[in-house]
C-alpha cells in the first residue's frame, strides 16, 4: 500500500548555489552530503517527507545503466545536459522489495534494488550512518521524469526535527504537477506506480492520489514530452510565507489560495504554497 510521496529530486547545476537559494526562499537546508556514487545533495526535510536537491559530484564514479539495473545518478547526469529542474518522483517505501513486486504484478518495467549507506551530519555535528534500499521503474512514455520508491533502513538518523523548522512555514510536501500533451496516455503508468485504483478528472486535468498526497497532470501544447513542473508545499500559515517572500525579495504570485515562486527563482520548478498543512 502507497502512503505518500517520501521525497522529490531537483537536479542542480551548482548544489551551493541552490542552497543558498533554498535558504534564501525560508526553507532549512542540511549540509552538504556525498553519495558513492558520484553526486552530492543537501536536503529540505519537512513532515515526513522532503526535497533532496542533487547536484554531479564525480562523473568518472558515475555506474552506467544496464538492462538488470537503473542508475539513478547517470539519469540525473542526462537530465541536467538538457536542463534544471524537477527530475524524480519518489514513494515512501516499508519495503523496496515488496514494492519493486507489486510494480511488475501491475506490468510496469523494474529493476535490480539498488542500495546505497552513506554518513549524514545532523545539527549536532554528529555523523550517523544511513541506508536506503529504492526500487526504480521506468516507462518510455516518460523518458524525461524518474520514478523509484525508497527504503529507509535508519529512519532515526535521518530525520532530524531541527532541520523540519523553516522560515516559510513550510510543513510538508504535498504534491507534485506534471505537464504532457496527452494526460490520458500517460494516466495507466503513473497509476500502477502510485498504487491508484484511477485518476480522477478534474476540468482539463488528472488528479492521481498518492497516499494523502496528490499527483496532478496538467495539459499542454508544447511539443515537450511529459515531465514534472511543480511542487506543491503545505504551509502551516500562508500569511507567514508570504511575508518572508517578501521580506526576501523572492518573485511570487497569488494564484487563489497559494503563492507561486517561478521555476526561474527556483531552479527550475514552480513552488506552489498552499495552506494545506494546517
Amino acid at each position: 500500500m502507497v502512503s505518500g510521496i517520501d521525497h522529490l529530486v531537483i537536479a542542480v547545476h551548482d548544489l551551493d548555489a541552490a542552497r543558498a537559494r533554498f535558504d534564501q526562499l525560508g526553507f532549512t537546508v542540511t549540509p552538504r552530503a556525498l553519495h558513492p556514487f558520484g553526486t552530492a545533495n543537501a536536503l529540505v526535510q519537512m513532515g515526513g517527507s522532503y526535497i533532496e536537491l542533487l547536484a554531479l559530484n564525480d562523473v568518472s564514479r558515475i555506474p552506467e545503466p544496464t538492462e538488470a539495473t537503473f542508475s539513478f545518478a547517470a539519469f540525473n547526469r542526462d537530465f541536467l545536459a538538457r536542463r534544471e529542474g524537477l527530475s524524480m518522483l519518489v514513494l515512501k517505501s516499508y519495503d523496496a522489495e515488496a514494492d519493486r513486486q507489486r510494480m511488475a504484478a501491475s506490468g510496469l518495467r523494474t529493476y535490480d534494488i539498488a542500495h546505497f549507506e552513506r554518513l549524514a551530519r545532523g545539527p549536532d555535528g554528529v555523523e550517523r550512518k544511513v541506508a536506503f534500499s529504492l526500487a526504480f521503474t521506468s516507462s518510455p512514455m516518460i523518458d524525461d521524469a524518474g520514478f523509484f520508491s525508497c527504503q529507509h533502513h535508519f529512519p532515526e538518523n535521518f530525520w532530524r526535527p531541527e532541520y523540519q523548522c523553516h522560515a516559510n512555514g513550510a510543513a510538508r510536501v504535498a504534491g507534485v504537477r506534471m505537464v504532457a500533451q496527452h494526460p490520458e496516455e500517460v494516466a495507466p503508468f503513473l497509476c500502477d506506480f502510485a498504487g491508484a485504483n484511477e485518476a480522477r478528472i478534474a476540468g482539463e486535468s488528472l488528479s492521481i492520489a498518492i497516499g494523502d498526497d496528490e499527483l496532478i497532470v496538467l495539459p499542454t501544447a508544447d511539443q515537450t514530452t511529459p515531465h514534472f513542473a511543480a511542487i506543491e508545499i503545505a504551509v502551516a500559515d500562508l500569511d507567514q510565507t508570504e511575508r518572508h517572500l517578501l521580506t526576501a525579495h523572492m518573485p511570487f504570485e497569488r494564484v487563489g489560495q497559494t503563492l507561486v515562486v517561478p521555476a526561474s527563482a527556483s531552479h527550475g520548478v514552480d513552488l506552489v504554497f498552499s495552506d494545506r498543512g494546517r
